[in-house]
């Protein structure tokens, strides 16, 4: 074995063994099941051209990151709708889902997590309470 192949191979090990610590990792890691809902503003449920039609009327969204491996997209997903039913108190509607801004965590202007590549967004409608606008700007 020349010196190369030994340094290829213990290169490749360690590059598994990232792989594999770093999947078991990722998801709390890079993307976080912890799924923070929008709550839109009075402004932001009135029907627009920019919005979406199942966006009208709704009380807000959640967005969680969809790719991966498949059963990290599902315990994301159903992140995000336990983190629906707490601010609705389990009383509210799935108004529409689609494409969204998974977006990467800032502290200041600093990014500390990476954007997803592929987010989706639910959008809900809370049918007995009304929890208030989030005040916090979306990026």
């Amino acid at each position: 074995m020349t010196r190369f192949q030994g340094d290829f191979r213990t290169l490749l090990a360690a590059a598994v063994a990232f792989a594999l610590t770093g999947c078991a990792g990722m998801d709390s890691a890079l993307f976080s099941s912890t799924a923070t809902p929008y709550i839109y503003t009075a402004s932001e449920k009135a029907p627009s051209p920019m919005s979406a039609s199942y966006q009208w009327g709704a009380t807000g969204e959640v967005s969680y990151c969809n790719a991966g491996m498949s059963s990290l997209i599902a315990s994301r997903r159903q992140a995000a709708l336990e983190a629906v039913a707490r601010v609705c108190q389990n009383d509210y509607a799935i108004t529409g889902e689609g494409g969204g801004g998974a977006m990467g965590h800032r502290a200041g202007a600093f990014q500390v997590t990476p954007d997803c590549s592929q987010g989706r967004t639910i959008v809900f409608k809370c049918t007995r309470v009304q929890p208030p606008p989030t005040a916090s700007v979306r990026n």
